[in-house]
């Protein structure tokens, strides 16, 4: 039995999520200590290149994260920060997502990252900005929370929605919302149309105020959650 495979039968056959939660952390520490440095927990996950390639122990703790996922998305903030398995998958889907949008930025150039970082500060600069509202590769509409779009105050999930971004540049627009606090996306919206050279305006439609059932926001919110993080973490 491999180790994914060992993790999530734990996982799935409690009743108590956060006493299996506790096993298998002990467990991780067993297959990678606390006393690791972060290159030696890269080279684990990603090999000894300069060029990262994902190898079966990153595999494993992502399809651990996927068993997991279903307890845990809509949990208190924090709740999951004191789990060295926890921290390290964060780190490692962390170092990711900085590497895939470092090699976007070399392939795009600088003119059209210039551009396209002017779109990042306009929405930076928007007053009560709540949410980035977009479609992700399944055509799903997504939000992601902006509370830590701030380049001042780096996040890695701020390089995580500006991947999304891009990857969806030159297909649907992107809408950046606040809230009127009533279950409505309120009439503070933006949206943006960025086309696939990164240019981008805004369109000058009008976003109507929208209702949503918490269930269809949770939803949406749930699709757009970083590897690691719960609803309440972002």
């Amino acid at each position: 039995m491999s180790i994914d495979e060992y993790y999530q039968r734990i996982i799935e056959g409690s009743t108590d999520i956060i006493s299996a939660l506790q096993i298998v952390d002990h467990q991780f520490q067993n297959v990678l200590s606390e006393n690791t440095t972060e290159e030696e927990r890269r080279q684990f996950f990603y090999g000894v290149t300069d060029d990262l390639n994902p190898t079966k122990n990153c595999q494993d703790l992502l399809r651990f994260w996927n068993a997991l996922e279903p307890y845990v998305w809509s949990g208190e903030k924090g709740s999951l920060d004191k789990y060295w398995i926890i921290q390290v998958l964060r780190e490692m889907n962390s170092t990711w997502q900085v590497y895939q949008l470092n090699r976007e930025i070399d392939r795009r150039g600088k003119e059209q990252m210039e551009e396209f970082n002017k779109l990042l500060e306009q929405i930076e600069d928007l007053p009560r900005k709540l949410y980035l509202i977009m479609n992700n590769h399944q055509r799903k509409q997504t939000f992601y929370s902006l509370k830590y779009f701030d380049e001042q105050y780096y996040h890695p999930y701020r390089d995580y929605i500006i991947r999304h971004i891009i990857k969806g540049a030159g297909e649907e627009p992107i809408t950046v919302v606040g809230s009127d606090g009533n279950n409505q996306l309120s009439i503070y919206a933006r949206e943006y149309y960025i086309h696939s050279d990164l240019k981008w305006e805004k369109t000058g439609k009008a976003v109507q105020t929208v209702e949503y059932s918490d269930d269809e926001k949770l939803t949406a919110r749930r699709r757009g959650l970083m590897t690691g993080y719960t609803l309440n973490d972002l």
